[in-house]
């Protein structure tokens, strides 16, 4: 294993509504601008409404916020994809890291933690399974003594050796099939020989890659839910998910037998 860090870089959210409203770059009024993502906003793979009231929404005038900011400023990150997260997320809530993606276009405030794309060496498809999974919740809940999630910790998670080599991401069209009739079990056997030693190949990757945008395909479906719901994945997801994590935990070295006692280990913390 390496450390998460290894791979990619993490950013504060671009907007501050104390600094930029001095600055006359924010408002409360929809008709001046941009909603701008708040914490809220980020719940398992999906961007959600903000669970605050409405009245709480702040919005971006994007021409005077971006006027005269440097090419090379995180102020043009709105331009990439990236993987978000909750900055704040309390000791005793169902999970520690709660990541989604945002789509090109979109500002963040402080309050959200982000991975670009261009700064990341793995595709965010992996990055945000990595970080939804059981094995980066437990282990930082293990460092955690507070509700902040900072940039430290999550470079210092845990992060299998993968190959370097593109030339073969190719995914199995078994595994493809497999997960089409959402056959789980003979999904994981026809890979598991992927797993066993480092660096793990590409094809591995797209595998994982193929699982976590099914999952997101299942959350985005559910549509409007609420704050209570967001707790936990779509029952049509949560089996996806599960095979994610024992890849993960398979990657990580460790027995079905051990990753059951990692569970229990976990459930313990929540």
């Amino acid at each position: 294993m390496k450390r998460l860090g290894d791979y990619c870089v993490a950013h504060q959210g671009e907007v501050n509504e104390t600094t930029d409203g001095k600055k006359g770059n924010i408002s409360y009024e929809e008709k001046d601008g941009q909603l701008i993502l708040r914490g809220s906003n980020i719940c398992l793979y999906v961007l959600r409404e903000a669970s605050q009231r409405q009245d709480e929404a702040i919005y971006l005038k994007v021409k005077k916020y971006l006027k005269d900011k440097k090419p090379d400023s995180k102020a043009w990150h709105h331009l990439q994809r990236r993987v978000g997260l909750q900055e704040s997320c309390p000791q005793n809530n169902f999970r520690r890291i709660i990541t989604a993606f945002i789509p090109k276009g979109q500002f963040c405030n402080h309050k959200i933690n982000y991975f670009p794309e261009n700064d990341s060496q793995l595709p965010l498809e992996l990055l945000i399974g990595l970080l939804n999974s059981k094995l980066h919740d437990w282990y930082f809940r293990l460092g955690s003594t507070n509700a902040s999630v900072s940039h430290y910790q999550l470079y210092n998670l845990p992060s299998p050796v993968f190959s370097t080599d593109k030339g073969e991401a190719v995914i199995p069209k078994e595994f493809v099939r497999l997960t089409e009739r959402s056959d789980w079990q003979e999904a994981f056997a026809s890979i598991e020989p992927l797993t066993l030693k480092p660096p793990f190949s590409r094809s591995l990757v797209e595998c994982m890659v193929h699982l976590a945008k099914l999952i997101t395909d299942c959350e985005t479906k559910r549509g409007s839910i609420t704050r209570t719901e967001r707790s936990a994945l779509y029952s049509g997801a949560q089996p996806i998910q599960d095979l994610l994590d024992k890849i993960i935990f398979r990657l990580a070295g460790l027995t079905d037998a051990e990753a059951e006692g990692l569970e229990q280990r976990l459930s313990k913390m929540l």
